[in-house]
């Protein structure tokens, strides 16, 4: 049985992805509608009413977009979420990973507790996802260290895909989380400017 607690998770916030369908813009530095914080603020702020300890993981060639938290270049570039999970198992000696993406302008908190609630009914998964309109959220989602053999063999067999590792693990150790329509909410991400004007569409009728 496998037993989280708070001091023993790492967050693992993904910032180094070249958006190029933005344009090559950087989307954690972009502005949540309706708020005075960027993507990536809002998020550290939701992170750090958790208490996590947060790693940022991103390119060699960008900047620490947030200097108060560590910062590492990804151990294997060009290989998305999967190899900065790998890489942040391999830096942070925790038991768990919370994986998130920096485009999740609504993203809260609560994700992480209904995921640790999860494991708790689930103590034998080693990956806990949430599942939103039966889309698996593969990248924020709660991963645990146990997984990092099977992740380094994936790199090494050229297998990138973070999404289609989960989909073959046992399903024994994976535990989802069916979310409300209220709560899928959360894991609407920005991936070009079309994403982003409907969310300020939706943001100014709701102010």
């Amino acid at each position: 049985m496998i037993t989280p607690n708070p001091i023993s998770i790492s967050a693992v916030v993904l910032v180094g992805g070249r958006a190029k369908r933005f344009g090559g813009v950087d989307k954690a530095s972009l502005s949540v509608p309706g708020q005075n914080k960027t993507f990536l603020e809002h998020i550290l702020a939701e992170l750090k009413s958790l208490a996590l300890p947060v790693l940022l993981i991103g390119r060699a060639d960008q900047d620490n977009p947030a200097p108060t938290h560590p910062f590492i270049s990804d151990h294997y570039p060009n290989t998305g979420p999967l190899g900065a999970l790998t890489t942040a198992m391999e830096q942070a000696k925790t038991e768990w990973y919370f994986l998130v993406a920096c485009d999740l302008p609504t993203f809260s908190g609560t994700i992480v507790k209904r995921l640790l609630t999860l494991q708790q009914n689930n103590p034998n998964a080693t990956s806990l996802i949430p599942k939103s309109h039966e889309h698996l959220e593969v990248t924020a989602a709660l991963y645990h260290r146990s997984n990092l053999g099977d992740l380094q063999a994936e790199l090494a067999k050229g297998n990138y895909s973070l999404k289609r590792w989960v989909h073959s693990l046992d399903a024994s150790a994976v535990a989802t989380w069916n979310t409300s329509d209220d709560e899928a909410k959360w894991f609407r991400n920005v991936n070009s400017p079309e994403d982003l004007q409907q969310l300020q569409e939706t943001s100014a009728k709701t102010a």
